[in-house]
């Protein structure tokens, strides 16, 4: 891949876990520990130390457009491991960090959100996870069974307020209300409350720096690798499954999709039925199949959201 750049949140300890999930060559492994989309090109920010500050997201997604504009990179997928997971706020379109992924959406550009790590309780998304244009993220174990900490969307359940699974609609809202159509003449809720997909976010092994302290407390033979868990962990690596469909598309076709045909793509090829207790809530669509979802991309047939199936069980 060629000209793929995916902004991170840090450069170290953290970002540099995330940024191998994607990227990573796999060279000081013997291949053993090999990124998604290995040959990617990234673009870094940081997004602060020790807290968030909204001002450094927008900020960051600013530049990151201006330089999409002036032509310094080629960016189509931008990877986010981070974000408010506590509550079950409606969804807020004029949030900056909403308002600055759509703006990365209509540039051409796929937002992944790490779903939050506040499961299992239900209602406990992360707030730019549950936006319509974004591909939220949930985490697994190995075996694909859902990680108790991976946040849950709400149940489908007409008493909880403002209750939707439905994706299409609430992107068809979300766009009117940015061309000028007021939010009271909108029918309808403009977010989506439940987990876009799937990927293993336990025990991720991925880049660390041989100082970080991971490795200095417990060293072994893998010097610059390590285990992390959470679904900062389970976003890049579906990040760059993402990647690998995007890239699918500009070899085969010579121009890339656009981002919300991705994303539908990537829900419509994920296995809903890995374990009977998958539940829309929890994983969404489904386990993220990266091969289905390229072949599909090579293929010239991209899903679009009626072809997306939700995992069963979600409704009491």
């Amino acid at each position: 891949m060629v000209g793929r750049r995916l902004p991170r949140q840090r450069a170290s300890g953290h970002g540099t876990h995330c940024a191998g999930s994607i990227a990573v060559d796999g060279s000081a492994s013997d291949g053993e520990f090999t990124g998604m989309a290995p040959d990617a090109d990234l673009t870094v920010y940081s997004c602060g130390v020790g807290g968030l500050l909204i001002v450094y997201i927008v900020a960051a997604y600013d530049d990151m457009l201006r330089r999409q504009r002036e032509g310094e990179h080629d960016v189509q997928v931008v990877s986010n491991s981070y974000g408010p997971a506590d509550d079950d706020r409606p969804f807020v379109p004029d949030d900056p960090t909403n308002v600055a992924t759509w703006a990365a959406h209509e540039a051409g550009i796929l937002p992944v959100f790490s779903a939050g790590n506040s499961g299992p309780e239900r209602g406990t998304l992360n707030q730019y996870a549950t936006a319509p244009h974004v591909l939220g993220v949930g985490a697994t174990h190995a075996d694909q069974t859902v990680t108790d900490f991976s946040s849950r969307g709400r149940p489908q359940d007409a008493s909880w307020e403002q209750d939707n699974y439905d994706r299409h609609a609430a992107y068809e809202n979300l766009a009117a209300l940015h061309d000028g159509t007021p939010e009271n003449e909108i029918e309808g809720p403009l977010g989506i409350y439940r987990t876009g997909v799937a990927a293993k976010g336990g025990d991720v092994m991925g880049t660390l720096n041989p100082a970080d302290p991971l490795n200095v407390a417990d060293p072994d033979d893998k010097r610059y690798y390590g285990p992390m868990s959470g679904t900062s962990m389970s976003c890049p690596v579906t990040a760059g499954c993402a990647t690998l469909v995007v890239d699918a598309s500009l070899e085969a076709h010579g121009e890339a999709p656009d981002p919300i045909d991705v994303l539908t793509t990537l829900e419509a090829t994920a296995v809903e039925t890995v374990h009977d207790t998958y539940t829309a809530e929890s994983v969404g669509a489904g386990y993220v199949d990266a091969l289905t979802a390229v072949q599909r991309a090579e293929s010239g047939e991209l899903a679009g959201f009626d072809e997306v199936d939700l995992a069963p069980g979600s409704r009491e």
